[in-house]
């Protein structure tokens, strides 16, 4: 490609206790170590399910290798300023971040990089830093609540329609209660003490993630009730799930993901009932799963109850939701987990495009 860059390699240990709070979904297949590069843009992918920047690396002989800069989810950084605009391809850049588990080209910006001026911008011609390049006030999505909405549907039913977002003031390993502590009984510890980080497949390979997962997740949701079914979609992966109301589901109804022999799913079978305000939701035919970056694997024979009310407050319309998994293979009990989301306007979601990470042995560029 031409270029020649200097690849920077500085090593310094993080604080422990303000990197696992600022770690994001990619947080655990990366170490406490920072590692700074300089290279040039050649792509900059502000999309789903992480923002990256891959930069064109040489170190000191002239051997050049591609690196990429991963980061949270544009949904997080457009409340800093930041979009697809603000960084450029054939920009030099110096950029630090958590070094790769496994020592490949790759690093993780966390929302601290983003906002704590740890991207700077070179002048090409003799390398020397511009300045640090940062979110434009304004121009990120903002959050708006919905002001208000109606409590039920025209037919009665309690109303739950709209675009759900965690509130900006909630960090995001706050947003979810109890997300990442299943009361795993002697079968799940044990499984999940060998749990590697570095081989989570969404991480690995961009897999879907399954119902625990994806429906706990603090990204964006939006719901869509209808007289036979309710619709979920939910901007982390694109996913998108259907729950038939009882005894309404078609014959052929279909589904989003090709299922397993037995009929299984990521996102399972799901059945939906309204119980005076609430909307309870039931799913089986789940496959075996892990349920976040920290691993706490669900087996095949999980089942999930989401139960879902109105919540409004003088913020604006709120949604909580609590989900109840059980597995008599993995789990001691029930497992609860929470989180509260708000209604909000004029939000579209993110195009997906997952990359896949840069490792060790990846083959050179050229």
């Amino acid at each position: 490609m031409g270029f020649t860059r200097t690849l920077i390699v500085a090593f310094a240990t993080v604080l422990g206790a303000s990197s696992a709070q600022a770690h994001h979904e990619l947080g655990a297949a990366f170490l406490d170590e920072e590692v700074t590069i300089e290279g040039t843009v050649v792509e900059y992918n502000f999309k789903n399910p992480h923002a990256n920047i891959i930069l064109n690396v040489a170190d000191g002989s002239g051997a050049e290798t591609l690196w990429m800069a991963t980061a949270p989810a544009p949904s997080s950084l457009r409340r800093g300023g930041w979009s697809a605009d603000s960084i450029r391809e054939g920009q030099r850049l110096r950029v630090t971040g958590l070094g790769s588990r496994d020592g490949g080209p790759m690093i993780l910006l966390e929302s601290r990089h983003w906002d704590g001026g740890a991207i700077v911008a070179l002048d090409s011609a003799d390398g020397s830093a511009i300045g640090a390049v940062t979110g434009t006030p304004n121009v990120g999505v903002p959050f708006t609540p919905v002001a208000s909405m109606e409590g039920s549907l025209a037919d009665g039913q309690p109303n739950f329609t709209g675009t759900l977002a965690k509130h900006p003031s909630v960090r995001a390993s706050e947003a979810t209660r109890d997300r990442n502590t299943p009361p795993l009984n002697e079968r799940g510890a044990s499984l999940q003490a060998g749990f590697n980080p570095v081989d989570d497949p969404s991480f690995t390979e961009c897999a879907a993630h399954g119902l625990v997962r994806q429906a706990s997740t603090v990204q964006v949701v939006r719901i869509a009730q209808f007289p036979d079914r309710v619709e979920f979609e939910y901007e982390e992966g694109a996913a998108r799930r259907v729950a038939w109301l009882d005894g309404q589901e078609p014959e052929t109804a279909g589904d989003v993901q090709e299922p397993a022999p037995d009929g299984s799913t990521n996102l399972g079978h799901s059945v939906a009932r309204y119980v005076n305000d609430t909307l309870v939701v039931e799913t089986d035919r789940l496959l075996s799963n892990l349920t976040g970056t920290e691993g706490n694997a669900v087996s095949d024979r999980h089942t999930v109850v989401e139960t879902y009310r109105r919540v409004d407050d003088d913020i604006g319309p709120a949604l909580e939701m609590t989900m109840v998994v059980n597995d008599p293979d993995y789990l001691a009990s029930p497992w609860e987990i929470r989180w509260t989301k708000y209604y909000v306007a004029d939000y579209e979601f993110t195009e997906l495009d997952c990359r896949l990470p840069f490792f060790a042995n990846q083959q050179e560029p050229g």
